[in-house]
C-alpha cells in the first residue's frame, strides 16, 4: 500500500469517527425522547421543593385514587386521602395544623414530557378521570389551593417512595 493509499485511508477513518461523535454528541437530553405511560402520570410531591416529589405511571386510572395506588404509592383514605407512603405523620387535618394532601391535574406534553399547567381539582380525586397521558398530581400543603411544581415526568423515577421527610405535624 503506497503511502498516498494510506493516509487516504487514515483520513477517511478519521473523518469518518468524527462524524459518528458529532452524530451522538447533538443529541441532548432535551431532545431525548419523553418517557412514555399508558396510563396517567402520578406525582406525589410531600414539600413545596419540586426536588422532593416522585413521578411514576400508573396503569390503571379509572379515579385519582386508583391512579396513586397503581403508580405504587401507599395511601389511606378513599375520598378524602390522609395519608401518603405515611405522610403526614398526624393524618388528622384538625390536629396537624391543616396539612393535607391538594388533588391537582395537569396535561403532558407526550413528545417532550412537560407538564403544563397544574389546576387544583374542583372534584374530589375518587370522582376523577384521569386522560391516558395525562398528570394527577398531590402536593402535602396548608394551602387550600397548592400544587405539585413538578415540570415535567422526564425525572420519572424507578421508585414511587418519596425520599424527603414532610412536615410531622
Amino acid at each position: 500500500m503506497s503511502l498516498l493509499t494510506r493516509r487516504m485511508a487514515a483520513l477517511l477513518m478519521t473523518a469518518t469517527a468524527v462524524a459518528a461523535l458529532s452524530t451522538v454528541a447533538s443529541t441532548s437530553p432535551s431532545q431525548a425522547a419523553a418517557p412514555s405511560c399508558a396510563g396517567a402520570w402520578v406525582v406525589v410531591q410531600p414539600e413545596a421543593d419540586a426536588a422532593t416529589a416522585s413521578v411514576a405511571c400508573a396503569t390503571e386510572a379509572t379515579d385519582g385514587v386508583v391512579a396513586l395506588r397503581s403508580a405504587g404509592f401507599t395511601a389511606v383514605g378513599s375520598d378524602f386521602i390522609t395519608q401518603i407512603n405515611g405522610l403526614p405523620k398526624n393524618p388528622d387535618f384538625t390536629k396537624n395544623g391543616g396539612v393535607y394532601w391538594a388533588f391537582c391535574t395537569a396535561d403532558v406534553d407526550a413528545t417532550t414530557g412537560a407538564i403544563g399547567k397544574w389546576t387544583y381539582s374542583q372534584v374530589a380525586a375518587d370522582k376523577s378521570k384521569p386522560a391516558a397521558g395525562s398528570a394527577t398530581g398531590w402536593l402535602l400543603t396548608s394551602s387550600m389551593d397548592g400544587c405539585p411544581t413538578v415540570t415535567s415526568v422526564a425525572a420519572a423515577s424507578a421508585s414511587a417512595t418519596p425520599t424527603a421527610t414532610a412536615p410531622s405535624t
